[in-house]
């Protein structure tokens, strides 16, 4: 027989066809289970407690009585699941005998799933070979590990504390703990999985809305307003535009232009933020196209006259200077297409007379009085 250190198996499963599920249950949670640092070396330095041998699942074709004997030969310990449909079992039973007989009682895990123990009826547990020993000598009785007290999660760490020898408290322990990173590192993987879903997948809606200073100005011009590499043609300055951006624009940086004829420009970058829906408003000013009356004044031998008094709508605004020259800069409150001019000084006619559009140019001829 091997030596415990050469054995292949940790341990070997024996139960009936009708436990088979929960023999799965406990050989998948046996062989998940990480080893503490300190006695990985006993196990020949596997992280793992595997692998754990399953006679019905783990063997090919039909179960031959020599290769049982060599995997039961192979397996340090023996996990019996006890129920009455195991407890009627001769191959079980058989299992139990051949361990035993191979002076290996220690080494025997019952684990009770069903049934009662030494119950001598239909609902007994425990295979016949057991009774039959344990009867015989009462001082060698196994404890039994029974699911239905301790719970699954408490039943399978008390099966490993048996295997590797240490104190059960001491495990559990050490099995929450673990359990609470698993649940912290779930919980941290699908927040991090909802923040880039959101990030990349969830499309952002960018409202941006332009306003302009009511005037009495002609409408703008050849307007259009460019959001990244997308640009919009607009009619008015109370427009306002909805652009869908991808979600991995967010805390991107990214260019804004407006243009139109009356208007000066814009060229800015504006910051994404991180919400789905985001507002930007646009504020437009106009440009001095309107804003300037600007020229000279002159006699009739077109020389320039000095401190001609200029009034628009009524209302003094400027004087020409000794070039006869003047330079008014109209607020935007006051602009229009048309101005009613008077140019008066004393010695001169009044020039009283409707102009459109002011400019930079013009020119008004004085006659002296007669």
């Amino acid at each position: 027989m091997s030596q415990p250190h050469t054995r292949k198996y940790a341990a070997f499963i024996s139960y009936s066809h009708s436990d088979e599920k929960i023999a799965k249950w406990l050989q998948r949670k046996l062989e998940s289970y990480k080893l503490p640092i300190e006695i990985q070396n006993e196990f020949d330095n596997s992280r793992y407690l595997r692998p754990i041998f399953r006679d019905r699942s783990d063997l090919n074709g039909g179960i031959l009585t020599e290769e049982l004997h060599s995997h039961l030969e192979n397996s340090k310990f023996l996990i019996l699941l006890c129920s009455p449909k195991s407890a009627q079992s001769a191959w079980v039973s058989k299992e139990v005998q051949t361990f035993i007989e191979w002076g290996r009682l220690q080494y025997i895990i019952p684990f009770v799933v069903d049934g009662e123990i030494n119950s001598n009826n239909e609902n007994e547990c425990l295979p016949l070979y057991l009774r039959q020993y344990v009867a015989q000598y009462p001082d060698r009785e196994l404890l039994c590990i029974d699911i239905r007290e301790s719970g699954k999660e408490r039943a399978y760490i008390r099966v490993v504390s048996r295997i590797l020898g240490l104190e059960f408290d001491e495990l559990w322990h050490r099995h929450l703990r673990d359990k609470q990173r698993k649940r912290i590192a779930l919980v941290s993987s699908i927040l991090v999985i909802g923040i880039l879903f959101y990030w990349f997948c969830t499309p952002i809606s960018l409202k941006v809305s332009i306003s302009d200073t009511p005037s009495q100005l002609p409408a703008m011009k050849n307007a259009n307003i460019q959001i990244g590499n997308i640009s919009y043609n607009i009619n008015n300055a109370d427009t306002t535009i909805l652009r869908i951006l991808p979600g991995y624009w967010r805390l991107r940086h990214t260019a804004i232009s407006f243009n139109a004829t009356y208007y000066y420009p814009i060229d800015t970058m504006i910051s994404i933020g991180c919400m789905p829906k985001q507002n930007l408003h646009l504020d437009v000013y106009r440009d001095k196209t309107f804003a300037i009356f600007a020229g000279e004044i002159i006699d009739e031998e077109y020389q320039p006259i000095d401190s001609v008094k200029i009034m628009i709508e009524g209302v003094e605004m400027g004087v020409s200077d000794n070039n006869g020259h003047f330079y008014i800069e109209l607020p935007l409150n006051e602009q229009d297409t048309h101005k009613s001019i008077q140019i008066f000084k004393s010695g001169y006619k009044t020039l009283c007379r409707e102009d459109e559009c002011p400019g930079r140019n013009i020119i008004y001829k004085l006659s002296k009085v007669q």
